[in-house]
């Protein structure tokens, strides 16, 4: 059985689009890398400086902002101010009176933000 003798036709129009949806996916593998998909700190002004409040009996300090029982390094008690050096959604990193820096959780339930 013999095959059509078919010619293949591509319409202008066919190859501009072609050639623009293989821009797109090149300049898209590209840049997926640099897609921010972290919580990246916002750090506190110089200027304004800001200051939390523990209002949860006994709040961890860590090392890291993640929990784990290995990065306690400290804690917090009731009552304490702390400054906030940087914060995220999940995380404040706070100077306490010591001098020393760590990461207390930022859930409402352990920690306050003062306006001064």
């Amino acid at each position: 059985m013999a095959r059509p003798n078919r010619k293949f036709i591509v319409e202008p129009g066919t190859v501009m689009l072609w050639i623009a949806l293989f821009i797109v996916i090149i300049w898209l593998g590209a840049n997926w890398s640099s897609v921010n998909t972290e919580k990246k700190p916002i750090k506190a002004s110089r200027k304004s400086v800001s200051y939390a409040k523990i209002i949860a009996d006994t709040v961890n300090v860590r090392s890291a902002p993640e929990i784990d029982e290995e990065n306690i390094i400290g804690t917090v008690e009731k009552g304490d101010t702390v400054q906030v050096i940087e914060k995220t959604s999940d995380w404040f990193r706070v100077q306490l009176k010591d001098e020393k820096t760590g990461y207390v959780s930022a859930k409402s339930e352990y920690i306050q933000l003062i306006d001064e």
